[in-house]
């Protein structure tokens, strides 16, 4: 999907989500990005944190087998 910031003499025909706003000012710019920035930080911390979460389990889990096998030598 085409997300874009649009003023009144833009063609939206092509843009699937319309985002109304001065796109000539640089602080409406600036404001609506770091908006959408903030936003997919936003979304992506649950995903960095399952992938932690992940890593730690198969690190505890690799750990757990090499200590036994250790231990049965």
């Amino acid at each position: 999907p085409v997300v874009a910031m649009v003023a009144t003499n833009t063609d939206p025909d092509d843009i699937d989500v319309i985002i109304p706003a001065n796109d000539d000012a640089i602080r409406a710019i600036s404001l609506i990005a770091g908006a959408m920035a903030d936003a997919v930080i936003e979304s992506n911390q649950g995903v960095v944190e399952a992938v932690a979460e992940e890593s730690t389990d198969k690190a505890f889990f690799d750990n757990l087998f090499e200590s036994n096998e250790g231990q049965e030598a």
